[in-house]
């Protein structure tokens, strides 16, 4: 999990510092931004991971009638 989290973060810093100025700026942030932008894309990243874990053990107890 936690290699995971730093691929997310590593993949979205690079992405985002490879965007020109003008780039950066047409989607709403400056480069001052880059890390506060990727610390979040790991912290949203670790969110969804957890629900759907948390979702597909739950089924696994399910039961139907």
């Amino acid at each position: 999990k936690a290699f995971t989290d730093v691929s997310t973060f590593r993949k979205t810093y690079r992405e985002l510092s490879a965007l020109s100025d003008f780039e950066l700026r047409d989607i709403g942030i400056n480069r001052g931004m880059i890390h506060d932008v990727a610390k979040q894309a790991q912290l949203e990243d670790d969110a969804t991971k957890s629900k759907s874990t948390f979702k597909s053990e739950y089924k696994l107890f399910e039961v139907h009638p």
